[in-house]
């Protein structure tokens, strides 16, 4: 897989939530942080039958997201995208995040945001600047070089608006938005 196109890709997967018109109708990732949570709940007494099912519909659920991703890739390997899915959207962070009372994720949306502009977005002289350097603490693409970062923010941007991640860094960094 070139690098572009693994640019894609991991555009792609970093917006698959805000961009994807799947999402409109069914919280692809909703569903699969359900379904994670159900087959790695070891407090509950099952039986073979429904645990079966319990692997069928995680595994359903992971398909989705797969096909969801793949869809319109005509390149590279199942493989690589299920990798990039265990890379943002881990089974273990989406129930830590999850309110299983509602089974809402909303809660890891918003810290998603706030991570995809901790990693692209700073200020430089008071203005709004792409992150073109990476931090070891980078929770997302760590030991990614900075003209492969320049050129994933080029496609995030072309495919969705950057507004939403530009009042995140706001956030990021305590600023008040008066004056804006």
């Amino acid at each position: 897989m070139k690098n572009y196109e693994y640019n894609i890709l991991l555009a792609k997967a970093i917006l698959l939530p805000f961009a994807e018109t799947e999402f409109n109708n069914v919280d692809l990732i909703q569903i699969y942080a359900k379904a994670y949570n159900a087959i790695t709940d070891r407090d509950s007494v099952y039986t073979n039958n429904y645990r079966k099912n319990i692997r069928d519909d995680f595994c359903n659920a992971r398909s989705n997201l797969v096909n969801c991703l793949a869809k319109d890739i005509r390149w590279g390997h199942i493989d690589d995208i299920m990798r990039v899915l265990d890379v943002f959207y881990p089974g273990y962070k989406l129930v830590d995040f999850m309110n299983k009372e509602k089974n809402d994720i909303g809660r890891f949306y918003i810290n998603y945001i706030l991570e995809i502009s901790r990693t692209f977005i700073t200020f430089r002289d008071g203005l709004i600047a792409i992150r073109n350097w990476s931090k070891s603490t980078d929770p997302f693409l760590n030991n990614y070089g900075e003209y492969e970062k320049i050129g994933l923010w080029n496609h995030i941007s072309r495919t969705a608006t950057t507004d939403l991640f530009i009042a995140a860094t706001y956030v990021n960094f305590d600023v008040e938005m008066r004056n804006m």
